[in-house]
């Protein structure tokens, strides 16, 4: 497999930020003319997430951002994901997004409409929301700092470019060039010429269908064959 390196994943978040642009801009519209607008947007917003954040990722292999740039996320050992890996992806954004939401929740309901709309400018409305949050939101948004910055430090510190939610879910991004065959394939370790198209992997000797040259050659000189299958190392850097 070929990992994807760092900036190939940064352009793909931008693409992802571009694609979203239409619901930011929806966002930032009702806040500016509904004070309740948090609490509409509460869960259609989180089931929205959901949908592109676990949905998307189990379906076609990752987000709009990261199929556009030919990039997919799979299990380390090059099987597809499931439902398991994508929502574990997922699963500590969605609990800090959610802290962040109920916030500003809380905010909008403690504030009447006068002193909302008293604020005439989005950043003043920022202001005015911001001093009404609750004393926890402090701490939310540390955690939310702390946890963007740490996936790019972590993703930028070891050779497969994993974040934590890569090792979270035990999943890896790679280049698309490199995924399975839409057809029978031959096992190039152990020679099985029989592997069928819906398995990601070698039925024989369990070696993945989405390997390098150097991988391959590795694996002959480590003898992966059906006595000794082959085993996927989660703990490279």
């Amino acid at each position: 497999m070929t990992y994807a390196g760092f900036w190939p994943r940064f352009a793909a978040f931008l693409l992802d930020f571009l694609v979203m642009a239409p619901i930011f801009i929806l966002v930032s519209w009702g806040q500016a003319h509904f004070r309740l607008f948090h609490v509409y947007y509460f869960l259609p917003g989180t089931l929205f997430g959901f949908w592109y954040g676990v949905y998307l990722v189990r379906r076609f292999g990752g987000t709009p951002g990261k199929r556009l740039m030919k990039l997919r996320i799979v299990k380390v050992g090059g099987e597809s994901v499931a439902y398991r890996e994508a929502l574990l992806r997922y699963l500590p954004e969605w609990i800090i997004g959610v802290g962040v939401s109920l916030a500003g929740v809380i905010a909008v309901l403690s504030l009447t409409d006068d002193q909302y709309f008293a604020a005439r400018t989005f950043v003043e409305r920022s202001q005015v929301i911001d001093k009404a949050m609750p004393s926890w939101n402090g701490p939310v948004t540390i955690a939310l700092n702390v946890w963007v910055w740490g996936e790019f430090l972590v993703m930028l510190t070891n050779k497969k470019r994993r974040a934590i939610h890569d090792f979270i879910a035990g999943t890896v991004v790679i280049k698309d060039a490199q995924r399975i065959p839409s057809y029978p394939w031959t096992c190039f370790v152990c020679g099985n010429n029989n592997a069928p198209s819906d398995r990601s992997s070698c039925a024989v000797c369990r070696f993945p269908a989405a390997a390098s040259r150097a991988e391959i050659e590795a694996a002959k000189l480590a003898g992966v064959s059906a006595s000794r299958p082959y085993v996927p190392s989660d703990h490279a850097q």
